[in-house]
């Protein structure tokens, strides 16, 4: 079986009881009440391949993590409040010295080695598996939104994370 890493990007908040709202596809993002309207203290990402069924995304994800210390809340409780207030995504906003939070996670499926083989060998050595960082920028001053699964340690960040202000010198 083939599987597409990068995909598109869906939300999950975790609710102060434990329970998961699926929120969002990244393209719908700024559109849906729950991107800024949820209060929300943790994140849950799940790795699903491409054109499931939302009724399957349990079974299918091939990983499954989760933040555990709250971090949100510290950053106005949801994801609209944690890059429009504390870590912009836009270009030139910043270098690789200014990258946002690195947040550890707790596994629920798979583990640092399975994710850390699903990445392309030339990136393994700018990453450490076992966080989701937010706001990462790359050699380039591009923003990245999201590195699920990794801290960003190098400058070639496009080549992990995900999401971003949309503008690319080098091809512009």
């Amino acid at each position: 079986t083939t599987i597409n890493v990068v995909g598109s990007l869906t939300c999950l908040a975790t609710f102060k009881h434990g329970t998961y709202f699926n929120v969002m596809h990244q393209h719908e993002l700024f559109y849906v009440v729950g991107y800024f309207g949820i209060n929300a203290s943790d994140v849950m990402l799940w790795h699903v391949p491409n054109d499931t069924p939302m009724s399957q995304y349990k079974s299918a994800a091939y990983l499954r993590y989760y933040t555990t210390n709250g971090f949100l809340q510290q950053y106005g409780g949801n994801m609209y409040h944690l890059f429009k207030d504390h870590f912009r995504i836009v270009y030139n906003g910043g270098t690789t010295a200014d990258n946002g939070p690195a947040i550890p996670i707790t596994w629920g499926k798979g583990n640092n080695d399975l994710l850390l083989s699903l990445i392309a060998p030339s990136s393994v050595p700018e990453v450490t598996p076992g966080f989701v960082q937010f706001r990462v920028f790359n050699t380039e001053r591009a923003p990245l939104a999201v590195c699920p699964g990794v801290k960003q340690n190098g400058g070639h960040s496009e080549q992990v994370c995900i999401g971003g202000g949309g503008y690319w010198p080098q091809y512009a």
